[in-house]
């Protein structure tokens, strides 16, 4: 447990509580989480993008040279806020337009580490997080907060999927 000193009061009242039930205590709180970031990926914002909910986003994919020798990326994303990211009514695995998506980047190793850790996602058009085709990868510590369809997309294998916060 961590406890924290404040300079002023809170902006907004915070509440919880704690209930005894059946011999068990349950304790109910709401989540605080932060969403602002010092780097950010932000969708352009003009005056029809919710109609059209076209947003920004990042593709971490794999292709070939032009003389054909494959080429595969990988991604290390900590501490970013997307904003306005994603592309409503693109969810199919060979081409999502989601926040973050991975895509046929194969398993993760020390020479191509991957992951997405203690990142904020809000006013999204889509998926906040996608991996398709890839094995190994780390989403940990991030919170989605309104985004369209799923908060975080998962196929493939080893991935650890811990400690994120995914809200309406």
């Amino acid at each position: 447990m961590k406890t924290i000193g404040l300079n002023s009061a809170l902006e907004y009242r915070h509440m919880g509580e704690t209930y005894s039930v059946n011999g068990f205590r349950l304790e109910m709180r709401a989540e605080v989480a932060l969403l602002t970031h010092n780097i950010k990926i932000v969708g352009e914002l003009y005056d029809t993008i919710d109609k059209e909910a076209f947003g920004g986003r990042v593709l971490v994919g794999s292709t070939s040279s032009s003389s054909g020798d494959p080429l595969t990326g990988w991604a290390r994303i900590s501490n970013v806020e997307f904003l306005r990211a994603g592309q409503e009514g693109w969810t199919e695995s060979y081409d999502p337009r989601f926040g973050v998506a991975f895509v046929r980047t194969g398993t993760v190793s020390a020479g191509r580490p991957s992951y997405v850790q203690n990142s904020a996602f809000h006013d999204s058009y889509s998926t906040a997080i996608g991996i398709f085709g890839a094995s190994g990868i780390n989403i940990t510590g991030n919170v989605v907060h309104r985004a369209i369809h799923d908060g975080i997309r998962v196929t493939g294998s080893n991935h650890r999927v811990i400690g994120n916060l995914v809200t309406v």
